[in-house]
């Protein structure tokens, strides 16, 4: 069932999101060809979290949570469904900006591992803060009254990194210069987004079969 709700929603991504989808392509090639600048990772990262919550407005328009109701779903089960469609748009962007790297380097020559890993937990860790934030709340109080959250989220996010690169715009990428190296870091800080990730569910299973719809 939960394969099915996945599903549904995938399509309605596919049918109404190829704008979105095609500009975070072009993003992704200007992010890999250029990692040492996180700016371009901003427009990713905002179409990338807020692919879930457009299915939400879709399904608030079309009253589909009413419907869904009705149906031998139940509400853990749809829940569940829009954290691993998250998961599942993560996973592909990431593939994505994987293949957009490894075409730059063959293409400019330029050896860029040591962005690599920085690059990724970026694109990690900041999908999971507006994940973790935005989900809970749009599910307890619909997606209309929601957008205030997203915007301030989305509105701190981008002013901080394009802050960063107006303040220091020739610096090199902040690596960590710690004996254990980028990649124990990398492989803790996936453990913390994955923490948080568990705990947002549990919260917005919680709120959604609460919420009167």
């Amino acid at each position: 069932m939960i394969l099915a709700l996945i599903y549904k929603d995938v399509m309605v991504l596919l049918k109404n999101g190829k704008t979105i989808l095609l500009f975070m392509l072009v993003f992704l090639v200007a992010a890999a060809v250029k990692p040492a600048t996180p700016a371009f990772l901003i427009y990713p990262v905002v179409a990338l979290s807020t692919m879930t919550t457009t299915t939400l407005s879709y399904d608030e328009t079309y009253r589909w949570e009413q419907y869904a109701d009705a149906l031998p779903y139940g509400r853990r089960r749809i829940v569940t469904a829009k954290f691993l469609l998250s998961l599942l748009c993560l996973g592909v962007t990431a593939a994505l900006f994987l293949l957009t790297m490894g075409a730059a380097r063959l293409i400019t020559g330029t050896d860029q591992r040591e962005n690599l890993l920085w690059s990724l937990e970026l694109l990690v860790v900041l999908t999971t803060i507006y994940t973790v934030l935005i989900l809970p709340v749009a599910l307890r109080f619909g997606l209309q009254k929601s957008r205030v959250v997203l915007l301030l989220v989305v509105g701190a996010s981008v002013a901080v990194v394009v802050g960063a690169s107006y303040v220091l715009p020739d610096a090199p990428l902040p690596l960590p210069e710690t004996s254990v190296g980028i990649g124990p870091i990398f492989l803790g800080t996936l453990a913390v987004c994955a923490a948080l990730w568990l705990i947002s569910w549990f919260i917005s299973i919680r709120v959604y079969q609460t919420r009167v719809l």
